[in-house]
């Protein structure tokens, strides 16, 4: 929400209402799929305890479905972008192209929620605190750059790039997390065989 509150300041306090109207509209369109996440909750959590192969598995199952929800929304959100005028009023004209250049980010919140999601369910839940203030600040630091030179096209600018780098962040550690129990179990299992072979040697 940072967004707003920069936009209303650094701009105008009548795009900050129209970016508003957009991104409401957004969240309406993520809720299913906000739904199915919660519910997956508590498996996330066995998996958690499992170990990092466990949760990525577990990720990469249940994605799917969202994904191709969310890939539905893209056009879906390019189509009803005309009802917020009908509804508003004429005044929140601008909110409907402000909903097609977000039309995309139903995607990109799909990725970084459930890398976050891992991470707060997994033994390390610190990484998932470091992924949202990491970015909070790249909203902040974005929107404070962008929107006074580009207005509301600034905000949407800066929303895409700090969800992308969470998401790349977030799935990065849990790619290096696996490979690094990868590696730990075959150095521990080839430490086992060579003790096994200086037995049989003695």
């Amino acid at each position: 929400e940072l967004d707003n509150a920069l936009l209303a300041r650094l701009a105008t306090p009548a795009s900050a209402g129209e970016y508003s109207a957009a991104g409401r509209l957004v969240d309406v369109v993520m809720l299913p799929v906000l739904a199915l996440l919660e519910a997956a909750v508590p498996r996330f959590f066995r998996a958690g305890s499992a170990g990092a192969s466990a949760m990525v598995s577990l990720a990469t199952r249940i994605l799917p479905v969202p994904a191709v929800y969310a890939l539905i929304g893209a056009p879906l959100l390019w189509a009803i972008a005309d009802i917020l005028p009908w509804l508003l009023g004429e005044e929140f004209r601008a909110s409907a192209e402000i909903v097609r250049y977000l039309c995309a980010l139903p995607a990109f919140m799909l990725l970084r929620h459930v890398a976050v999601l891992t991470w707060w369910t997994s033994n390390r839940p610190q990484i998932a605190t470091g992924l949202q203030v990491t970015g909070a600040a790249v909203n902040v630091v974005a929107n404070l750059v962008l929107i006074p030179r580009l207005g509301w096209q600034g905000a949407v600018v800066s929303v895409y790039a700090s969800e992308a780098i969470v998401s790349v962040a977030g799935w990065a550690a849990w790619l290096a997390a696996g490979a690094e129990r990868r590696t730990g179990l075959s150095l521990r299992g080839g430490a086992r065989g060579a003790g096994d072979g200086d037995g049989k040697r003695r």
